[in-house]
């Protein structure tokens, strides 16, 4: 997934933070996911970056960026970019 699409996770976990009701978002960090480490993890991928990535093109219908809060870092053109830079 691109930069992009990472930021718009992270934006929208800082959001959900401020709007849902703050005990609910609470116990959503409290609620461990054995692929995600919580429910709030799971819930923001799944569902925001989800659409953001789709609505970027960087997955179709029948794909996911993700299935865990897990991945690598590497380098790539631009923010916008998912295509990695061989060193």
């Amino acid at each position: 997934m691109t930069h992009a699409t990472h930021y718009d996770d992270a934006v929208n976990q800082y959001y959900n933070g401020n709007i849902d009701a703050y005990e609910t978002y609470v116990q959503s960090l409290k609620q461990t996911d054995a692929e995600y480490g919580n429910m709030e993890e799971k819930n923001v991928i799944m569902g925001n970056e989800q659409r953001t990535a789709r609505n970027l093109g960087e997955i179709q219908d029948n794909e996911v960026t993700r299935a865990n809060h897990r991945g690598k870092y590497v380098q790539v053109e631009s923010p916008i970019s998912n295509t990695i830079i061989d060193k």
